[in-house]
């Protein structure tokens, strides 16, 4: 028995890396170029029937796709870290689409059943109401009006801080919270 190790024994294989895709599963440069200059074009000609530049939701979406395409079966590093948030900037994109057709909505929203609905198991007074007489002066805010601000506020940050530190420390764990997101 020989204690020589041959040569195929002796090199591990490597280990794969995050961004390891198959062969062929990557665009080329001039491919993802001839990509992006559809998606330009098309967007040019769109543009040019509209007659007109869309509003900035809209022109968030269309960054998005832009970003996609770019980032789409891309080996590059950054690449895959702007196609690992796409579905945080999606979400947040659309809450500007909502927030920006709110105007439109509320008209249209069904109110009045709820309304009568409460007033009749709170003795005529809506309980929102008693709690804004109660606890709101117009003009002179309490001590108690910053940390609920503050709270308010806290889902615009936390949310966010809370993917990048998942991202950075556990990337699996990350998808699962932007699908959570979604």
């Amino acid at each position: 028995m020989s204690s020589a190790v041959s040569e195929n024994e002796a090199t591990p294989a490597p280990a794969p890396t995050l961004l390891a895709t198959a062969p062929g599963r990557t665009l080329s440069r001039s491919q993802r170029a001839f990509v992006l200059a559809g998606y330009a074009s098309a967007s040019a000609v769109a543009v040019g029937a509209l007659g007109d530049l869309p509003a900035r939701p809209y022109v968030l979406f269309w960054l998005i796709g832009l970003a996609f395409l770019a980032s789409w079966r891309n080996p590059h590093p950054l690449a895959r870290i702007v196609f690992d948030w796409l579905p945080v900037l999606v979400i947040a994109a659309g809450y500007d689409l909502v927030r920006s057709r709110a105007v439109d909505l509320i008209p249209r929203a069904t109110t009045e059943p709820q309304l009568r609905v409460d007033e009749f198991l709170f003795g005529g007074v809506v309980p929102t109401i008693r709690l804004q007489n109660a606890l709101v002066d117009r003009g002179t805010p309490h001590w108690w009006d910053y940390p609920v601000w503050v709270m308010y506020l806290s889902h615009f940050v936390v949310t966010p801080v809370i993917a990048l530190w998942l991202y950075v420390r556990h990337r699996d764990w990350f998808h699962r919270y932007a699908l959570l997101i979604l």
